[in-house]
């Protein structure tokens, strides 16, 4: 009830405006105002106004039936349009997941090759230091190149021991 809706009840001399449930029962959707006195001053005949309001809503892609079939009526071959709509996304975002998961793993062995390579380069110019009598470069050059493999080895299973507890988390929290 809005402001302009009360004053004229007040003008008209409402005994009670105060919204109240319907019918008195709990969880029923509605109001009842009332108390609006008859105009030729008959206090038994007061005018009752209910006010009514329903919600509906729907979670996902697709409506339930009952909407669908509503969507149908009011636009013929709507509901067609909307099953088609909703499995070309469907499609879509399967593709666009399988080319994700692909990039990653040709991503994931390019970096492996390319850290490999590397690994042998580092190691291969340390032996060749050493054949050519600079032995403090060469084990440097040698020694360096283990060290980060093994650091990079071991931060990536420490990265995947905190990933699988994390997972063991989320588990038990279901």
């Amino acid at each position: 009830m809005n402001r302009r809706e009360r004053r004229e009840l007040k003008r008209r001399g409402a005994t009670d405006f105060a919204p109240r449930r319907a019918n008195g029962a709990e969880g029923q959707a509605g109001q009842t105002i009332s108390a609006i006195p008859d105009p030729v001053g008959n206090p038994q005949s007061a005018v009752n106004r209910k006010v009514m309001m329903e919600l509906t809503a729907f979670a996902g892609p697709i409506p339930p039936p009952a909407l669908l079939a509503e969507y149908e009526q009011a636009c013929p071959g709507s509901a067609e349009r909307i099953l088609t709509q909703f499995e070309e996304q469907g499609r879509h975002r399967r593709r666009l997941e399988n080319r994700v998961v692909w990039y990653n793993v040709v991503s994931g062995v390019l970096g492996q090759v390319a850290g490999f390579v590397l690994f042998l380069t580092a190691i291969g110019g340390g032996i060749f230091l050493l054949y050519n009598d600079k032995p403090v470069e060469g084990l440097g050059s040698i020694v360096t190149a283990i060290a980060g493999a093994a650091w990079v080895l071991r931060k990536a299973e420490v990265a995947r021991q905190a990933e699988l507890a994390a997972k063991r988390d989320q588990e038990k929290r279901r």
